[in-house]
């Protein structure tokens, strides 16, 4: 395991990922600025008017632990690998601080020797895994975090999640199903566009 396995596990974390959607390339942000995205709407909800408390669903709480959790581990490896993390956050908002960390640590790791980069990749994997995971729990559709609709420009919507009336992206990912193909859609006004899907050999 070397600098491209650090390369690709800080980029799986950190930055947005190329995607084709109907022959035009799109982005999908990354999953540390989805995260960041899904904590800076939760908790309240708005009429278009006025925003107003409401009771806030689990993974706003999850969502908030996980980015404490992601940050301090940053940290850690920023400090473990001497970065300085005062000159290197500077003037930074916090996706941009955290994300510069993390990548600093990577080059710095990258030069260590094999266990502290194994060690290093796995956390980085981890953290995208779980980010996932807490944003993205259902195997059946995918949101995504800080996504905007081609078509009228929304990128959260309201849905009911286990009985609450929540914010969610108005972005999903809807996979591919027998006699189905994969589609975004967005659940604020109804667009939808087919993704292509690869061949089966």
């Amino acid at each position: 395991m070397g600098s491209n396995e650090v390369t690709e596990a800080v980029a799986a974390l950190c930055d947005p990922a190329a995607v084709t959607i109907g022959g035009q390339a799109a982005h999908v942000p990354a999953k540390l600025e989805q995260l960041a995205d899904a904590l800076a709407n939760s908790g309240e909800a708005g009429d278009g008017l006025r925003s107003f408390a409401h009771s806030v669903p689990p993974i706003d709480l999850g969502a908030f632990e996980l980015w404490r959790a992601v940050d301090e581990s940053a940290r850690d490896w920023a400090a473990s690998c001497d970065v300085d993390a005062g000159a290197v956050c500077a003037g930074l908002d916090r996706v941009a601080q955290v994300r510069a960390l993390w990548q600093a640590a990577g080059k710095r790791v990258s030069g260590r020797g094999e266990d502290d980069v194994v060690r290093f990749v796995g956390d980085v994997r981890a953290w995208a895994d779980r980010i996932e995971q807490l944003l993205n729990p259902s195997k059946t559709v995918r949101r995504i975090w800080g996504a905007a609709c081609p078509h009228c420009e929304a990128s959260m919507t309201e849905a009911w999640v286990e009985d609450q009336r929540v914010r969610v992206p108005a972005i999903a990912l809807i996979p591919e199903a027998e006699g189905r193909a994969a589609a975004l859609v967005c659940g604020h006004c109804g667009w939808a566009r087919r993704v292509p899907v690869p061949e089966r050999v």
